[in-house]
């Protein structure tokens, strides 16, 4: 979907539970911020894009997240991958990765769009 807030609630688990918080316009870590714009810039998504998302966020602020979108694509960080996620910076409790449908065949969650991304392109399902 060329939408990212599309992308963010049809993606993994611990993406979308990390989303669910933006759209809940709670307060969410700088971990998760960082899961969500590493998440969308991973899968190409460009900075007003990104902002759209952000802007979600009740202590938005657009000079500071421009920045760090802007930071982040010229440093082109990675995705971290789930033990990171889990276990390093607690994004997500175990019981969100073990019920996760891919847990046994993915490292990161930009893994998991690319699975059901080729999976629709070559007409197997969901």
């Amino acid at each position: 979907p060329k939408d990212p807030k599309a992308i963010l609630e049809n993606g993994p688990p611990c993406i979308r539970v990390i989303y669910e918080k933006f759209k809940a316009k709670v307060e969410i870590s700088h971990y998760e911020r960082l899961a969500i714009l590493w998440y969308l810039t991973n899968l190409g998504y460009g900075e007003e894009e990104i902002l759209e998302v952000f802007k979600e966020l009740p202590d938005y602020k657009e000079r500071i997240t421009r920045y760090q979108i802007q930071y982040a694509i010229k440093k082109k960080y990675k995705m971290m991958n789930c033990e990171t996620m889990r276990n390093k910076y607690h994004i997500v409790p175990d019981e969100l990765c073990q019920n996760c449908p891919l847990n046994d065949q993915i490292k990161n969650p930009i893994q998991f769009i690319y699975y059901y991304l080729g999976k629709r392109k070559r007409g197997n399902g969901d």
